[in-house]
This record gives structure tokens, sequence and C-alpha cells, in this order.
């Protein structure tokens, strides 16, 4: 749910409208009842965005919109040139030299009518989109790039396409949930990725398969189409002020408080109605976001700010009865509620009872109605269960089993979480997809070499059997699918195929491209199950620990286990590491395998594996004030060796997130100093 920069959905949506919604009607015949109203429906979605940018965020993306009216044809060729103008598409349009022009003017009006679309004067959508439908020269430039005298079915493809998109944002956004509390120069660092994530994911559902071979044909892919928008974002936005501004009211428009057991909050005139000893969570797109998001409370008695208690879960419980107002922000060092406010909401706090989820073992029984579906939680385990998914009213129990002996496992499966059985006083399937999440141990498992999947057991065959719609969130580490019924369910660790680098999705055009491949190739890294190497995602202590081990090929060797190492995924190659020199912990006791690599630790663990010390330089980076006494002579001679490199505006950012494609880059430069 971010850009695309910050708000992938939407510009896609734009996107989709500029080259197909000349298709819809003839040339200035009147819109169709349905389409007219499809058309209302998504301006409603977009203006809804726009409801939540203040005076800033307007003028930011006026100055945005400005740029892209200025623009030269010059600079629109650039842009569609590099990204879009493939030999598939001149073909289209006849084929020979002449008809490249032909072909550069019909991408241009795509592309300005994109960057228009996403930079609106006054948010007026509705008009907007209209005038497109209606406009002959986009009808009859999409009819050639499609090849079709039969638009209806097209321009239905791309709705639902475009609604697919919206979709899969908040199932690919899951797995950077890390990333929300990076400040916005950090933040923008992945929002291509789920940009392209989600459109990837969009397109390779089957009921896209159409829309997605006459893309094909054009070889116009999700690297392709996002790139578009980059490209256009660059140029008329370069400093990101309008994106930023785009992915806060993205944000803002779909971001909630909600009770944890799904009851739904009482709300009236603006001002919502809170049961006192309830557990609240704040909530964007049916996720979770609040381990990223900062509640600044204020009692409006005396408008002071106060605290309230959190649930032994970590969800936020209502206090005693009275008048409140929140405002919710992103959490990043230097944020503040009035630059970084996702949600603003009054509150009036009711006595009342109720509470929020419960703690472990046998949960006491949840009662969900029917007609509106809830939330069940107890422990490790949380319920999703939709709106008249079953007939009547159901009563939910959440059983912890404590014993595991009889429950089989695979050679290559190992069990990560608790085993939960759930029951309900109800017989019969549920007619809708029940959501289950349960929280795993991230000890347990190399997430490089396993996957996780979350199971339910069939005792029939004496399996595990993975659910449907499988999502892992590492950062949270937790897994959710979906199921019809219940019965046992755990999260299962499987011994994973690596993934030839060939398969990889995302790493086309990357700047780590051939680093990359190098380790994948050495076993020294792998990517994930959906053919994903994730780039841009922080590496952990751990994690790179264990790249340094595979990569130097160290014989194991018995080292310190440190007291949160001991039941680790990682404790051999943590031990060999520090066998060898080249880690120590935070303390005698604490490693912090999970914790991410900052560039100055990874430096010194560079400099100790291959005994690197006595640079004859100083170090030159502009915040060297900034590194810590005991690195800055290992960044000071792997900076000389040319294994590590500063930014551009020549920082070293000594305690920024080390990235998979960083660490796959100066692993590859150690390695080349040792050759």
């Amino acid at each position: 749910m971010l850009r695309n920069k910050g708000l992938a959905c939407l510009t896609l949506f734009a996107f989709f409208l500029s080259v197909g919604m000349g298709v819809m009607v003839a040339p200035k015949s009147a819109l169709a009842a349905a389409d007219a109203a499809k058309i209302e429906q998504l301006a409603n979605q977009i203006a809804a965005v726009y409801k939540c940018l203040d005076d800033t965020d307007k003028a930011a993306i006026k100055a945005a919109r400005d740029r892209a009216t200025s623009m030269t044809r010059d600079e629109w060729k650039t842009i569609v040139n590099q990204t879009l103008l493939t030999p598939e598409v001149i073909a289209r349009f006849g084929g020979t030299a002449d008809d490249v022009v032909a072909a550069e003017d019909a991408l241009i009006d795509f592309a300005k009518t994109l960057g228009l679309i996403y930079y609106p004067p006054n948010g007026d959508w509705k008009t907007q989109l209209e005038t497109i439908a209606n406009d002959p020269n986009v009808n009859d430039s999409f009819k050639k790039l499609m090849a079709t005298n039969d638009p209806d079915t097209k321009i239905n493809q791309l709705f639902d396409l475009v609604n697919d998109i919206r979709a899969e944002i908040p199932n690919v956004s899951k797995s950077y949930s890390s990333e929300f509390k990076k400040p916005n120069n950090e933040l923008v660092k992945v929002v291509d990725d789920i940009a392209e994530g989600s459109i990837r994911n969009a397109l390779n559902k089957p009921a896209n398969a159409g829309i997605k071979n006459d893309l094909t044909d054009l070889q116009w892919t999700s690297v392709e189409l996002t790139e578009l928008l980059k490209k256009i974002a660059q140029t008329v936005d370069p400093n990101n002020e309008a994106d930023m501004a785009l992915l806060y009211g993205y944000i803002r428009s779909v971001t909630s408080l909600a009770y944890r057991d799904g009851t739904p909050l009482a709300e009236s005139n603006g001002v919502y109605t809170l049961t006192k000893d309830k557990s609240i969570e704040v909530r964007a797109l049916n996720t979770r976001i609040d381990n990223w998001v900062i509640l600044e409370i204020v009692d409006k008695s005396n408008n002071q700010i106060v605290s309230w208690p959190k649930d032994n879960e970590g969800f936020y419980k209502v206090p005693s009865a009275g008048s409140y107002t929140i405002t919710g922000y992103r959490d990043y060092t230097g944020a503040t509620p009035q630059n970084d406010w996702l949600l603003k909401a009054t509150v009036n706090v009711a006595t009342g009872g109720g509470g929020g989820g419960g703690g472990g073992g046998t949960s006491p029984g949840t009662t969900v109605p029917a007609a509106q579906g809830g939330t069940v939680t107890s422990g490790n385990a949380t319920l999703e269960i939709p709106a008249n998914a079953i007939p009547s009213d159901v009563r939910i129990q959440i059983q912890r089993v404590t014993n595991t002996a009889g429950l089989t496992l695979a050679a290559n499966e190992q069990l990560v979480s608790e085993v939960f059985e759930i029951v309900k006083d109800k017989s019969g399937n549920f007619t809708k997809p029940v959501t289950i999440t349960l929280k795993f141990d991230p000890n347990k498992v190399d997430p490089n070499k396993y996957d996780l999947v979350i199971c339910w057991y069939d005792s029939v065959n004496n399996k595990w059997v993975p659910l449907d719609n499988i999502q892992v969130d590492l950062a949270g580490n937790r897994v959710s699918g979906q199921v019809d019924h219940f019965t046992k369910f755990a999260v299962i660790a499987v011994e994973k195929a690596v993934v030839p680098t060939t398969d990889l999705t995302d790493i086309k055009g990357h700047w780590a491209f051939n680093e990359i491949v190098s380790l994948v190739d050495l076993k020294v890294l792998s990517g994930y199950p959906d053919k994903t190497f994730k780039p841009n995602n922080d590496i952990s202590r751990a994690e790179f620990a264990t790249v340094i081990v595979k990569a130097l090929k160290l014989e194991a060797k018995a080292g310190k286990v440190f007291a949160d190492t001991a039941n680790h995924w990682a404790k051999d190659f943590i031990a060999t590491a520090n066998a060898y020199g080249i880690i120590n912990g935070y303390s005698d006791s604490s490693f912090g395998p999970n914790d991410p690599i900052t560039r100055e630790q990874m430096a010194v663990m560079i400099a100790n594996a291959l005994k690197l010390s006595g640079s004859s330089t100083s170090i030159s980076f502009t915040d060297a004030n900034s590194i810590s006494d005991w690195a800055k002579d290992a960044v000071a001679v792997v900076a000389e060796k040319g294994i590590i490199t500063g930014y551009p505006d020549g920082s070293f950012k000594p305690d920024g997130k080390l990235t998979r494609a960083e660490a796959a880059s100066v692993t590859v430069r150690a390695l080349n100093n040792i050759q």
C-alpha cells in the first residue's frame, strides 16, 4: 500500500484506465449505465485519498502536475522509449521506421494521461475519467495496441485486474512491514518492489490470463509497468514530495481503529464510542498495523497526553470513561504526529464489559454472530470469520495441544509453532474461507533454508496439509492461511529447493544483479519460494554470520553459544563465526541473532573474517563522527580495500540496516580480496 511509488494500486488503476477506458464506448457516444457506475465507483475510491491530504500535500501534488504539464515531447519520448516502446508495439503500428513515431505518440498520450490522472488539479476524478472514456484518440490507439475490435471483454478484464491489484497490495506489503518503521528516505526504497509484486501477483491469477497474454504479446510485464510509473515520478517529483503525500493520503484513507474481537465500533457524526476494558488495534486493509504506528492519546478534559495500558498480547486496552482524541502516526526516529499522522479520531469511552484476546491454554470460548462474523484470539492463534460464513451463530474454542508426539512429520518438515486444536459447537464446514493466523518461533527456522506454511493435520493419512492462500509475515513472526473446517493447526517449516537465479523475478535490472546471481549459484544465499529474492529486505545478524561462514567455506568449529542462540537455527554458524574471531555478542550472554545487522557491524565482521587491520587512510565519509569507536578501524580498512562504499551524498550511514542486496555485494567484494 505504497507509492508508485506511494499509491501503487491507484496509479496502476490510472494506467490501465489511460490505455483502456477509451474502448469502453464508441467515440462521442454516451457512457453505458454500467460503465458509468464503474467510473463513479473508482472515482470515489480515489477521491477518498484526496480527502485525507492537507494543504502541504496538495501543494506538492500541484507542483508535480505543473511539471508534468510543462514537459516537452522529447522528455515524454525518453520515458516511454525506456519503458514501453518494444518491437512488438512498433509492429502493431505498422512495423516500419516511420511507424515508430506513431507508436511513440500513442505511448506518450498514455503516459501523459497517467501523469495527469495521478496528479489531478482538483480531485474531480469522475469528470477526468469520463473524458478519457470518450476520447477517440485513446480509443484508436488502444485498439492498435491490443489488436482488437471487440473491446467489451477487454475493459471488463481491465477492471478485474485493477481490483486484483488492489487486493494484492496488503498481501505483498506484509513481507515489508519492518520497512514502515524507517524514515521516508529509507521507506521509498521498497515501494517499487511492493508495487511490482502486487501487479505481478494479480497478473498471475488465472482469471487475468487473457489480459496478461495481451500485455505479454507487447513484451510488457509488471516490471515494465512499474518502471513507467517510476520514470514519470522521477521526472515530475524528483524529491518524492508528491508521492509521499499520496502515500500518507492513501494509508490514512484505509486506516481505522478496530476492536480486537471483531465487534464493530459505534460511530456517530465522526465520534466513536469505545467500551471500557475492551482491546483495540489499528488496522489498514484488513491488516494489523499498530506494530509500526504510535498512538498519541489526549484526554480532552485537561488537554494532557495520557498512556493507555496494553493487554498481554500488546493491544491497547481502553481505560476509564472519558473523552479523548487519538492520533496515530508512523513509528520512526524523528516522526511527529503533525507530519506523519495516519489516523485521527475522537472517541468517548463508555463503561461496559468485554475484553481482548485470551492468553493461551484453552480459551473459554467465543460466540461469533453469523451475520457479522468476527475475530477470535487465544494466545498465539487468531481466527477471522467472515460474515455469513455459517448459517447461525457459532461458539468457537481454541485449545493448545500439549502432547504432539502422535502428529507425524515428513523427513523434510519441522514443527516451529505451538499446535492448536480449534472446535465449534455447530457441525458442517464454513461456506466462506476462515483465515487462521499463528505465530511461530523464529529461533527454530532459517527462512533461507525452509519455507513456512500453516497446515491442518489430516489424521486419516497422518500428514500435515497446507492451507489455502498462505501469507508469511517474517517481521511479525506470523503465518496465515484460509480453510473451511476446523481441526488441529500448526506452522510447519518445509525444507525448500534452491530457486535458480534464472527464475528469480525481482532482480532484473537491480544494481546488485551480478552479485546476487553469484552468491545464489554458490548456495550462499537463496531466493524465496515465490521466486523472489527480496533484495531490499533487511538481513539479520544471524543471517549475515551464516553468509560469511558459507562464503568462506569455513570448517565448523565449536565456538561460543550465547543464551539467545542456544535454540536458534543459526547456532552452529554463529558458534563457528565466533570460533574464527569473526563475531562477538552484545554481551557475554547476548548475540541478538534476529536483530537487523547495521552497516558498521557488517564492516567489523568483514574485517575480522579477512583479518584486515591498519588502514593507511582516514575515514572520508561525511558522517565519520557518527561511526562508533569500536568500528572505525574496521570501516576505514574495509573502505580502503573497496569492499564497502558510501552513498551518493558521501555518507556511510553506520546505523543503517544492511539489505540482502548490499550483503551480496560486500560479500562478493570480500571474496575478491582473497582471490
